[in-house]
This record gives structure tokens, sequence and C-alpha cells, in this order.
């Protein structure tokens, strides 16, 4: 059958044996990869992901992921749910009135008009 296919295509320079055979690998190839692969459960980050702070007159505030562009911030006995926010530098959070702005070790924690310059604690 390739020689058939070979001498019909012959006027054209297309040789279709060797297309076919790249067509076939191509396909095998995205099976395996594609087709076995397991879909993998969701990563549960509120579980895995917080963080300690020291906030100077706030107190230790934690830091916790709940969802990949969620995050809950305890200081004291209040509760602030926070969502991720487009920034130029660091990882910016806003809700509930209030702000986290955090890059590598330090943060900065805003309750209303009130600035708390962080820290990390402990990780």
């Amino acid at each position: 059958m390739t020689f058939l296919f070979k001498n019909a295509m012959k006027n054209t320079g297309f040789d279709v044996a060797f297309g076919f055979s790249r067509c076939v690998t191509l396909f095998g190839t995205a099976f395996l990869i594609f087709g076995c692969s397991q879909e993998q459960p969701a990563l549960d980050l509120s579980a895995t992901t917080s963080h300690q702070f020291g906030c100077g007159d706030a107190g230790p505030v934690e830091f916790r992921f709940l969802g990949p562009d969620t995050i809950e911030v305890t200081a004291g006995n209040d509760r602030f749910i926070m969502q991720h926010q487009r920034a130029a530098s660091g990882a910016r959070y806003l809700g509930d009135g209030a702000e986290f702005w955090n890059k590598g070790d330090e943060a900065l924690l805003i309750v209303g008009d009130r600035r708390f310059e962080c820290r990390r604690i402990g990780d």
C-alpha cells in the first residue's frame, strides 16, 4: 500500500509514507502525554500555607491562603478576607476594609487609616 501512495504522489514530490509515519508518531506521542495522564486533585492551600508576621502595635498577624487569589488575615480578634490585586511589585490583597501588601519577609497591613509595618516571624 505504501508503494501505491508513493507512486500516486510521485509528481508532487510529497512522500506520503514519510508524512503518514510522522503523523502516527505525533498522535501516538500526544496520546501518551494527554491520554494517559490522570487529573491531579486541587491543592488545598489553606491547609498547607500560612505565615506569621509581627506587625508592631497590631501584634502578631497570621496570613493564610484560602484559595489561589484569596487570603485570610487574622490580627488579634479581627479577621479579614482579602482578594489578590494587581501590583507592580510584591503581592497585594484588599478586602473587608483592610489591605495587606507583602514582599519577601516584609509586609504592610493597613486597617482603616492605621498602617502597620510588618516583618515575617517563624517559618
